[in-house]
């Protein structure tokens, strides 16, 4: 019973963290698509934030 208890402890705190890796995983790929597809357009926001800071 006990022994039970404790595998199916583990086996939903495996769950809750692969869900959450997974969660991760698809955040940085849609964020990495982002960042390719405006990379010209971050780095003119970078120097203007730059220049603006100075």
């Amino acid at each position: 019973m006990r022994a039970t208890k404790i595998t199916m402890t583990t086996n939903k705190a495996t769950s809750v963290i692969t869900a959450r890796f997974i969660n991760v995983h698809n955040v940085l790929s849609v964020y990495v698509s982002l960042v390719r597809e405006n990379l010209s357009s971050l780095t003119k926001l970078r120097l203007m934030t730059m220049n603006s800071s100075k």
